[in-house]
């Protein structure tokens, strides 16, 4: 069962006036933003540190490689990552 219906579901077992069930919008729109906003936070997190980690790799890599192995480096990895994205891309449009 989906989280969505299982927090409507508990959201109609709410008694209102008259004892009637009361379906709760509010209270359901405000657990469901929440939720999509941490979802949020960890995805940009998670981005960042990436990102992070490949700067300060870069970084040691400079320092220990010599400019033309470096720039052969560099190279090398955005074809790689071209490459990468491309296939991603292409992928999402054939599914």
């Amino acid at each position: 069962m989906s989280t969505v219906r299982q927090l409507a579901d508990a959201c109609d077992r709410e008694k209102g006036h008259g004892g009637k069930p009361v379906r709760n919008h509010f209270l359901l729109m405000k657990i469901l933003s929440r939720s999509v906003t941490e979802r949020l936070g960890w995805t940009t997190g998670s981005y960042a540190v990436a990102q992070a980690f490949r700067l300060v790799n870069n970084v040691v890599l400079a320092r220990l490689l010599a400019p033309e192995l470096f720039g052969i480096m560099l190279i090398v990895n955005t074809l790689r990552t071209g490459v990468e994205l491309l296939s991603i891309s292409g992928s999402a449009k054939i599914s």
